[in-house]
């Protein structure tokens, strides 16, 4: 037979402890949604990166990065325009001038990525003005992103290289 101090006791404490972790996951989440992203941080020129350990990165540089056709000013106006038809906001940098750092976040939970991206016209043989378009995606929280950077950098590529 329970002593009637102690009866409930074992609900009081589930209840407890269910709301606590309720309450720590808002603060979590409000903490991550409104996470600032300093420029002097995250407004990286690809080119010059080295590779985090982690997997929540995408980087496209050197010969890697992908050479379209336009001249920078032209592909400035463009990759301007895609970012903000995707929502990404400028953090660092400036679209116009060739060099530029967007943050977007995820949907759910807000979670940041920075988009870094260099333009450089590149030599080339005949009339054709040609850039290179330099990229680096990369995740401000977790190990993995599953997949996330690299759509990121597919949003940008695919109406560039179509």
């Amino acid at each position: 037979m329970e002593c009637p101090k102690t009866e409930g006791f074992g609900m009081r404490i589930l209840v407890f402890s269910v709301v606590f972790v309720l309450v720590f996951l808002l603060v979590v989440s409000v903490f991550i949604r409104l996470a600032p992203m300093h420029p002097d941080q995250w407004h990286v020129d690809p080119s010059s990166v080295t590779p985090p350990n982690s997997p929540n990165y995408a980087l496209l540089i050197g010969e890697n990065a992908p050479v379209v056709s336009g001249s920078v000013q032209d592909l400035s106006a463009r990759v301007a325009q895609i970012a903000q038809d995707n929502g990404w906001q400028v953090i660092g940098g400036d679209a116009q001038a060739g060099f530029v750092t967007y943050v977007t976040r995820s949907r759910v939970f807000g979670f940041p990525d920075a988009i870094s991206i260099k333009l450089s016209a590149v030599q080339s043989e005949g009339d054709a003005t040609r850039s290179r378009i330099e990229i680096f995606s990369r995740s401000r929280f977790g190990y993995d992103d599953l997949g996330a950077n690299e759509e990121h950098v597919a949003k940008l590529l695919r109406p560039l290289t179509s």
